[in-house]
């Protein structure tokens, strides 16, 4: 009787080593900020904890599909870079994996512009993460 509940939880487990929020955290993929989505279109500016360098950088949406219009990232040393990361992200999904100039850099600060789709709905969040 032993062998269905093995089998049952080495499936289990295979599974959740497959799922992308486990794969993701495999890849060293940290939220390094976040912000609310409150308006239909909107800019803001996230700060980043300083004294850490990543190298990649890609935006999540949680709860709700966000619009990505632009990003524009800023660093320790004063020097910016524009992501042109126009996407549309559905719940859950990040996007591609943005190279950071440099090889590894520290973030001050993330700019972000974009849109939620329901003016009337639960605000989305959007995720920086980085590695």
């Amino acid at each position: 009787m032993k062998t269905p509940k093995i089998a049952f939880a080495a499936a289990i487990a295979a599974v959740m080593l497959t799922t992308p929020h486990a794969a993701e955290a495999r890849r060293g993929w940290e939220n390094i900020g976040s912000r609310e989505v409150n308006g239909g279109v909107d800019r803001d500016t996230i700060a980043v904890r300083g004294n850490e360098r990543f190298r990649e950088i890609r935006l999540c949406a949680q709860g709700r599909a966000v619009r990505v219009f632009d990003a524009d990232i800023e660093f320790a040393n004063g020097t910016r870079q524009d992501l042109r990361a126009s996407s549309l992200l559905s719940p859950g999904e990040c996007s591609r994996p943005f190279n950071l100039a440099g090889t590894r850099r520290d973030i001050t600060r993330v700019r972000l512009s974009y849109a939620k789709f329901r003016v009337f709905s639960r605000p989305p969040r959007v995720i920086v993460q980085a590695r």
